[in-house]
């Protein structure tokens, strides 16, 4: 599995990327900490460039989820375009 992200990003993209996506993950779990009534825990985020037909492969190397998931999808798009993807242990979602 060939990781581009050397070649997609310089460490200056590729530290704003995390940032955001930082930010963002600390915004959403926040809110979703006072909906549940309980702590998040939040992983460092990690930027990985890979081909679709490698993204579950790579989901998998990244998260060590290997069991059924749900996932949730929701685009976004202004200046920057794309998806955010939420991935949970199938039998985490109850």
């Amino acid at each position: 599995m060939a990781d581009q992200s050397i070649q997609a990003f310089n460490e200056d993209q590729r530290d704003a990327l995390q940032e955001v996506a930082n930010m963002a993950m600390g915004q959403a779990a926040t809110r979703l900490s006072k909906l549940l009534g309980t702590f998040i825990e939040l992983s460092v985020p990690r930027v990985r460039v890979v081909d679709v037909s490698e993204a579950s492969g790579a989901l998998a190397e990244m998260t060590g989820i290997t069991d059924t998931v749900t996932a949730v999808r929701q685009g976004f798009r202004s200046d920057i375009k794309g998806e955010a993807i939420v991935l949970c242990k199938s039998g985490s979602v109850d």
